[in-house]
């Protein structure tokens, strides 16, 4: 994702909520979409309280860029966070267009905050564009609340072999969230 490069004539681009199963065509199509970005993460935190609203910017129906927000709201204020998310075009009138709409969303809702964490590494050649590209844009830099790595596990081999690979620390930790009650299931 190179920020920003190309732009649309801003007449034919458009800021909607696209229904779920659109959103996750298009989260699951995007070269940075993460399950944080996925409707049943947004059901998911639900639970805990937390709203997810998806915005979207779309030029003749197909979404360009967009964002799963989650709003928590306590004493008239709100929070919004947008995890590992947004996910950007590398168009700059609609990234544009779409930080706008987030905007509009955080005043509405009385928001103190608006936390972005696009799911891009610090080594990526992209983040850096996209890292003066927000703060061109008045965001500020903040320590992240999502990890900043992931590990891919293959869990082809059987419990045991993954279990046995592990340290001693780590195999302690599942084992005491079985005895917890923590329940795995297919």
């Amino acid at each position: 994702m190179n920020l920003p490069h190309t732009t649309h004539p801003l007449a034919t681009l458009t800021a909607a909520e696209p229904d779920e199963a659109t959103w996750d065509a298009f989260a699951a199509g995007h070269p940075h979409g993460h399950l944080l970005q996925s409707s049943a993460w947004g059901r998911l935190k639900r639970t805990v309280g937390w709203q997810a609203r998806r915005l979207a910017v779309a030029e003749g129906g197909a979404i360009l860029a967009g964002a799963q927000v989650l709003i928590k709201r306590r004493l008239g204020l709100a929070v919004l966070y947008v995890p590992r998310g947004p996910l950007l075009a590398g168009d700059r009138t609609a990234d544009a267009l779409l930080l706008r709409a987030l905007d509009r969303l955080a005043f509405r809702a009385r928001a103190v905050f608006l936390r972005l964490e696009p799911n891009l590494l610090e080594a990526d050649p992209a983040a850096s564009p996209l890292w003066g590209w927000l703060l061109g844009r008045g965001f500020v830099a903040a320590e992240p609340i999502q990890p900043r790595s992931t590990v891919h596990l293959d869990l082809i081999p059987p419990p045991e072999r993954l279990l046995a690979a592990m340290s001693k620390g780590h195999r302690a930790d599942i084992r005491r969230s079985a005895r917890e009650g923590v329940a795995v299931r297919a």
